[in-house]
């Protein structure tokens, strides 16, 4: 009688232990997912701040983005490279979109205005039609009908 009394209460005490390891691992995973979306943020950050660095450390980088008005004055290689450098440009935008969808950044509205603003000063619309089939359906999307759209 003794023993299944001190069964019951170890028992007991084994089933509490982990229900409070269960509700510790809880409060652990919310902490993990809190810092996965500030380091999502931090890179959105840091892939914004190397582009604006990129662009402006080298002046033929900058005249390739920046095309001129009459984008025929551009050599075949400088159509190239410009395509490439706006389509590296654009995946990386692809990239903030998918994350912001997947509420990666902690459901926050996903500002617009920036991508406005390069798509202007970097004339993408002269390129998108070459190379629009890159990218995904519903980032096609979202770029024609919140970015270019007047």
């Amino acid at each position: 009688m003794e023993s299944d009394r001190l069964n019951r209460w170890l028992t007991l005490g084994a089933n509490l232990g982990v229900i409070a390891g269960i509700i510790f691992l809880g409060f652990e995973l919310r902490q993990n997912n809190q810092l996965l979306v500030e380091e999502a943020r931090y890179s959105m950050l840091e892939n914004q701040k190397e582009w604006a660095y990129f662009i402006s450390a080298a002046e033929n980088v900058s005249d390739s983005v920046m095309s001129p008005d009459d984008s025929s004055k551009l050599s075949k290689t400088d159509k190239i490279r410009r395509a490439e450098l706006i389509g590296t440009l654009l995946f990386m935008w692809q990239w903030e979109f998918e994350q912001s969808q997947s509420n990666l950044f902690g459901g926050s509205d996903f500002s617009v205005d920036a991508y406005k603003y390069g798509w202007r000063n970097y004339k993408i619309t002269e390129i998108w039609p070459e190379v629009r089939s890159w990218y995904t359906d519903d980032f096609i999307q979202f770029i024609e009908e919140r970015v270019a759209a007047p």
